[in-house]
């Protein structure tokens, strides 16, 4: 990349930017964003009949926003009826940077050419995969705690590495080029966060739903060469489970009719759950109110069992009860079928155009951010927010723009 090219497409290198700093801390992507929001307002104005036209005439962007504009309102009038904290992770702010990530995505899809964003989205995937995969080694390897942004929890920082790995891979797969160093290179990053999601997380889910995930984006790409990968690691498991008959050896004790089996399943969540789903019992329209959860579910817990080995917990540790529990049934279920309209445009969305990518790319991580999002809540944390609804922008922006050429 030339300065030339600097010079002309600034504004995606600022986004992409902004995406990867912001893991390593929220604060290091102020700067970024800040330049981000002038070039919004000057790129809606200039572009609002554009705008315009996607929100009256595209199907899929008008519920998008509809439900979502619906999702904002009740978690504002929410926190206003149940005196919550507006700039608490669960307020209305940090909910409202959603759509401003999703905006700036959306808008540099359509102010650029697919082509272009590709190629830089991936060269800055690539340097922000990397830089993490070095901190997290300097990390385990006790050389150097670092104890800021996603690092703050193993949760947090291994939900973070997964998603950034696999908006590599999803440019890996649909633009395949082994002549091309840049491909080489992520592929052995990509191996690397195999690694050490499997030997640092402590999460029972992600490492293996990272594995998952990666699977089924290969049988989802429009490549050939991706049915043939998919082939020899199907192939390949088999002939290791062939040579490994000890595998199955824990299958033989294995009583799922027997309660502790269920919850050692559960991992202890069945305390949070249960306060949480009591919480919308109590307060079904409007929730407790953002930065409230920790009081509320402390006096429920109690109530529940004075001998709970837990006091209360600082969430619900699951996104959707949590948004049920803390802004009430309104804004729970217009954040459901906010989350299902995102899906919806996925799955809807035509495969085999220059819109790929990113649509494999948004499929992997709304998969991590549900799916891991139902057990644990650090796909919401703020320091995920520019990577997550980023992508998810980018994938609306180029989706419009391939419906328009159609």
């Amino acid at each position: 990349m030339n300065m030339n090219n600097i010079k002309n497409k600034w504004p995606m290198h600022v986004f992409f930017i902004s995406q990867g700093i912001s893991l390593f801390g929220v604060g290091y992507a102020t700067l970024p964003l800040l330049i981000l929001l002038f070039w919004l307002i000057y790129s809606v104005r200039k572009s609002k009949n554009i705008i315009i036209r996607d929100l009256t005439k595209n199907n899929t962007i008008q519920w998008i926003v509809f439900y979502y504009f619906l999702f904002v309102v009740a978690v504002i009038v929410s926190d206003i009826v149940m005196n919550g904290n507006f700039t608490h992770l669960d307020g209305p702010l940090y909910k409202m940077a959603f759509g401003v990530y999703m905006l700036l995505g959306y808008l540099i899809a359509r102010s650029f050419s697919s082509e272009e964003i590709q190629s830089t989205a991936h060269y800055w995937v690539v340097f922000w995969l990397l830089v993490l995969l070095v901190f997290i080694k300097i990390y385990y390897k006790g050389i150097y705690r670092y104890h800021h942004g996603i690092f703050t929890s193993p949760h947090i920082l291994f939900s973070g590495l997964i998603m950034i790995s696999l908006i590599n891979m999803a440019h890996i797969i649909e633009n395949i080029n082994i002549k091309n160093n840049i491909y080489l290179f992520s592929c052995i990053l990509i191996l690397l966060s195999f690694i050490l999601s499997y030997r640092y997380s402590t999460s029972d889910v992600l490492a293996h739903l990272y594995l998952t995930c990666a699977f089924i984006m290969l049988i989802l790409s429009t490549k050939k060469i991706a049915m043939y990968l998919v082939s020899f690691l199907v192939f390949a498991l088999i002939i290791f489970f062939a040579f490994n008959p000890n595998v199955f050896a824990q299958f033989k004790s294995v009583d799922v009719t027997h309660p502790n089996w269920w919850m050692e399943l559960l991992n202890q969540r069945e305390y949070v759950w249960s306060a949480a789903i009591r919480m919308i019992g109590q307060h079904p329209i409007w929730g407790v109110g953002s930065g409230n959860f920790r009081t509320v579910c402390g006096a429920i817990l109690e109530e529940i069992n004075n001998t709970t080995p837990y006091t209360t917990f600082a969430h619900a540790h699951n996104l959707f009860l949590q948004n049920f529990a803390v802004h009430g049934v309104i804004a729970g279920t217009t954040f459901v079928v906010f989350l299902l309209a995102i899906f919806r445009s996925i799955f809807n969305s035509p495969a085999n155009t220059t819109n790929a990518t990113f649509r494999l790319a948004t499929l992997a991580l709304w998969a991590i951010y549900v799916i891991y999002g139902s057990v644990d809540n650090a796909p919401l944390y703020e320091e995920i927010i520019p990577l997550f609804w980023g992508t998810v922008g980018l994938f609306l922006g180029s989706a419009a723009k391939e419906g328009v050429r159609e």
